[in-house]
């Protein structure tokens, strides 16, 4: 089964949570109203749902787990910035960040020097995270 995983940096500190991505405009804690959220889990609770262990996340951070993961086990998420070393070739990788194209209903790599390809067209034992759009954006700068 497909493993349904979020992240993204949370509002009150900065660091990132994986979990369940919820979006809700509710006053659930003192610091305000947030509309997304990560949590880790929900019970029932007199017909409401009671959240456990959430976080308000800053919206433009959170991004979808891909359900890959690369050479070293790490799972990769939209937004995520690889390296990629072509089998044979070993001098300089190439580099890239992962989105999700709407059109074809499918994860791509958006390569620096090269047009998108898609992620299943990849062989992941040559795939490494090497950082993100949000926290490591000088890695795409120099192609």
């Amino acid at each position: 089964m497909r493993e349904i995983l979020f992240r993204g940096k949370r509002c009150d500190n900065g660091e990132w949570v994986q979990g369940y991505y919820i979006r809700a405009e509710h006053h659930w804690h003192n610091h305000g109203i947030h509309k997304d959220w990560i949590t880790f889990g929900a019970s029932a609770n007199g017909g409401w749902f009671a959240l456990h262990n959430k976080y308000a996340v800053k919206a433009e951070t959170v991004g979808q787990f891909t359900g890959l993961t690369d050479k070293n086990g790490e799972k990769i998420f939209e937004g995520d910035i690889i390296e990629w070393f072509a089998q044979g070739e070993s001098e300089r990788p190439d580099f890239g960040y992962i989105e999700y194209d709407e059109q074809s209903f499918a994860w791509r790599v958006c390569w620096q020097k090269y047009d998108p390809d898609f992620m299943e067209e990849m062989q992941q034992e040559y795939i490494s995270v090497i950082g993100n759009i949000h926290d490591n954006p000088e890695l795409l700068e120099n192609p």
